[in-house]
């Protein structure tokens, strides 16, 4: 059954597309639609690489690589390919093989075709509910709109994709290549409108996203509009730059199609500038690429290209000659827009060399071609206007269609929520007096264990009182012995700290005697120096005298008695001097000196008399030790001094 219903499918998919087959198209396709009801199943490689790709949306049909380019090109096996998809129901797989049909209706030409495949993929997109899938759908037939100038309607389709791809949230590369390529084809019909900011503003965003993916290709195309449209703004600086970055992608990528599109435009733009020896140096490298590339398209432009150059030369003859063969081509092609252009320079040809009657044939037969071009976009308009209310009407149906599925799975989970309810309502109920029963059952035997148990709370309450009792006395007795000993170790430890300062006051005594027994010392020196100055003056003592002066003056230095000083002071205060030190490192012995001579509170005098100095030297010392101690005047040295004796 699921065979007949996937071949029935299959055979209206066909049927619709083949009504848009141009003649001799539609006979190779169905001698190729006869061949699969009798091809074998393909071989599995491929079919296993198509299934990975699809799987990972690896499918840049914008760009397609050699695997892809082959697929494309194989009808047979991507009709197998899709009536397999349609049996298993994979939409994914569906909308991606109609993509690539719809691709290859494009490459040969066979527009309404194409867009049937890419609308049937769209709505295998929906089915699938893909955003990128939707997206792909939407550009592919804004290229294929865009291929037949239908500016309007390939507008709509590009800006619906690219609504598509950025709602969706999606960051993938895939989905990065869908914006680049909706914002490149609303670039080129902004172009076409005339809005030339707006169009380079598009294909710089559409490069930004091409150079983040290193599509060569995509850079490519972007930096050619870029320069065509700066063209067109008469900025021919920046379209000889952006002309000539794109003709370097094609080189890397060995294009000749897009190498001789870069050479056209780069020999366009010298045309503008009146360069006419710089322009024929890429027109004539362009026309030769067009001819090797064998599409007729190319080679039409690089007739017409080089038949300009001719007249903007004054070559009339051979204007001509490049015109008429671009005519012809056009003429056996069908392709009416070079028609109209071509046919526009062979008037103003002829009204240039004075052919009056033939430049206004000329311009007749261009006017014919415009109103048919003119006519016949009105007609796609309309045709497209109803495939665009086909594919919204498709989305609101699926949307109707999910919508309503939807509510019928949130009213069965509702049903089953009701049940479950109503079931687990019974159950609770009947566990309800299952438990109530037993509930009474065992307060029964709860009730004798309470008598029994507050029988033995009575007894263990009446021990524990006991044994509370009892620990409280053991308590208090620990407590009157801890009591005791802090006692005597107070005792001790004040007998100890007495004896301490016992000791200390027998220290400072011996230092202050120490250091009375210094002063008094000095002073006896000084008097007794005094009296030798005096005989000194006499005659015949000076050599003897002067022995005994030096002597006593080396017995009555600073420095006679200060070691002993220092030691027996440090002993007192050991402190003392490490804090010092620690605030000022830079002290000298004689300030560390003077500032243990100060924290006894000696006198002004005496403490020179200990020098061996000047009651006023030591004021300047007493000046300089502040400065280094960073004392705040006013601030007596004493009580800082003694601040550091502990």
């Amino acid at each position: 059954m699921t065979a007949t219903k996937s071949i029935f499918v299959l055979s209206l998919l066909i049927l619709t597309s083949c009504n848009f087959f141009k003649k001799e198209e539609s006979t190779k396709l169905r001698h190729g639609l006869q061949s699969i009801n009798q091809q074998q199943l393909p071989q599995q490689q491929w079919i296993d690489t198509l299934n990975r790709r699809v799987e990972s949306y690896s499918m840049n049909i914008y760009d397609p690589d050699k695997f892809l380019k082959n697929m494309i090109a194989d009808t047979s096996r991507l009709y197998s390919y899709l009536r397999d998809n349609i049996s298993s129901g994979n939409f994914a797989a569906q909308s991606f093989t109609l993509n690539m049909l719809g691709k290859n209706m494009l490459d040969n030409s066979n527009y309404p075709s194409a867009i049937q495949f890419h609308k049937q993929a769209y709505e295998a997109g929906l089915k699938a509910g893909n955003a990128y899938l939707e997206a792909l759908s939407l550009n592919m037939m804004g290229v294929v709109y865009r291929r037949q100038s239908a500016i309007k309607t390939a507008l709509e389709f590009y800006t619906r994709a690219l609504k598509s791809a950025e709602e969706s949230k999606d960051t993938a590369s895939y989905m990065k290549k869908s914006i680049a390529i909706s914002t490149e084809g609303i670039g080129g019909l902004y172009r076409a409108l005339g809005l030339y900011e707006q169009a380079i503003s598009s294909y710089k965003k559409s490069l930004r996203y091409e150079e983040q993916l290193g599509s060569l290709l995509g850079m490519a195309i972007n930096n050619h509009n870029i320069g065509k449209t700066y063209a067109l703004l008469g900025d021919y600086n920046s379209a000889i730059f952006f002309h000539e970055r794109s003709l370097e992608y094609n080189y890397k990528m060995n294009s000749v199609k897009g190498m001789a599109i870069c050479y056209s435009s780069l020999g366009s733009v010298e045309i503008y500038q009146k360069n006419y020896e710089k322009a024929y140096q890429y027109l004539e490298p362009a026309f030769r690429l067009a001819k090797q590339s064998g599409d007729s398209t190319y080679i039409v432009n690089s007739f017409e290209n080089l038949g300009w150059y001719h007249m903007k030369k004054q070559n009339y003859d051979s204007a001509y000659y490049y015109f008429s063969e671009a005519n012809g081509i056009a003429n056996r092609i069908g392709y009416k827009a070079a028609l109209l252009s071509v046919y526009n320079k062979l008037s103003e040809l002829e009204e240039k060399r004075g052919n009056f009657l033939q430049a206004l044939k000329y311009f007749k037969k261009a006017n014919i071609y415009k109103d048919e071009l003119a006519n016949e976009k009105d007609r796609q308009y309309i045709v497209d206007l109803t495939i665009l209310h086909d594919i919204e009407n498709q989305k609101r149906v699926i949307e109707n269609l999910e919508y309503n599925a939807l509510l019928l799975q949130r009213a069965q989970k509702n049903k089953n929520f009701i049940i479950l309810f109503l079931g687990l309502s019974a159950l609770g109920l009947v566990f309800f007096i299952f438990q109530k029963i037993q509930t009474i059952k065992k307060n029964k035997i709860i009730h004798t264990q309470k008598e029994e148990m507050l029988k033995m709370q009575l007894e263990l309450n009446t021990l524990q009182n006991e044994r509370l009792q009892s620990d409280n006395n053991q308590k208090e007795y620990e407590k009157q012995m801890l009591q005791t000993q802090l006692e005597k170790s107070e005792i001790i430890k004040q007998n100890e700290l007495l004896s301490m300062q016992k000791e200390l006051d027998h220290k400072n005594r011996e230092l202050a005697a120490a250091a009375s027994y210094s002063i008094k010392k000095s002073e006896n020196m000084r008097a007794f120096l005094h009296i030798v100055e005096q005989y000194k003056q006499k005659e015949n003592a000076g050599d003897l005298i002067e022995k005994i002066q030096n002597e006593l003056k080396s017995q009555t230095s600073a420095d006679a008695d200060w070691e002993q000083f220092y030691l027996h002071f440090n002993e007192v205060h050991p402190c003392f001097f490490k804090n010092l030190k620690s605030k000022n490192p830079n002290l000298t012995t004689n300030d560390l000196r003077l500032c243990s001579y100060l924290s006894m509170n000696l006198s002004t005098k005496e403490i020179a008399s200990l020098l061996f100095s000047s009651a006023e030297s030591v004021e300047k010392a007493k000046y300089r030790l502040k400065k280094k101690l960073n004392i705040e005047p006013g601030t007596s040295l004493f009580n800082y001094l003694f601040s550091n004796l502990y």
